[in-house]
């Protein structure tokens, strides 16, 4: 992880200085990699973000990287720039987006953890289909966190989290902006 690199540093690599310059907010966006995810998530991240630049009062700068294989084409469709609301897309370089903003939309994984350790607080969240959302919450019924730096923390109890975590209807553009807010 490029710890060494500061949030500067991590601007100019991105080709953002300008933006941030200009006072657009960078937020580091994961919305996931597998093609499953993305349509879970790609529909939620552009409300959330437009959500949380009106209650901020500054517009948003997603950094967002895609993963090799991922569907870049169905990310570029999804996620539009608006007035308050420019996406910066780039292919890999998640470490320097993460380290380019100090609070990010991430989707659960080991992202998250690096998010930590990079200095970006985390809003943890994640859907699933209709049916594996309800089989998780019917028939497994874990309230424990999902988030890796949450678990690693220590917490038992989700809503009781360091970092948010926002799964499966929780996780609607509504809460997504007042999370990251």
């Amino acid at each position: 992880l490029p710890f060494s690199v500061s949030r500067a540093e991590a601007h100019l690599k991105l080709g953002v200085q300008d933006d941030v310059a200009q006072g657009w907010m960078p937020i580091a966006v994961f919305p996931g990699s597998r093609e499953g995810e993305l349509k879970q998530h790609l529909p939620v991240i552009p409300q959330a973000l437009e959500i949380a630049s009106k209650r901020l009062g500054a517009k948003v700068l997603a950094l967002v990287p895609v993963a090799p294989g991922s569907n870049l084409e169905m990310i570029r469709q999804s996620l539009t720039d608006s007035e308050s609301v420019r996406f910066h897309i780039t292919e890999g370089h998640s470490h320097e987006c993460l380290r380019a903003a100090s609070v990010g939309l991430i989707k659960s994984g080991t992202s998250t953890l690096e998010s930590v350790l990079l200095d970006c607080f985390p809003v943890i969240f994640y859907r699933a289909h209709w049916i594996s959302e309800a089989i998780f919450k019917v028939a497994v019924r874990y309230l424990g966190p999902v988030g890796l730096p949450n678990i690693l923390l220590g917490v038992k109890d989700r809503e009781k989290s360091i970092f948010p975590e926002l799964l499966g209807p929780d996780a609607n553009s509504e809460n997504c902006a007042e999370a990251l807010v």
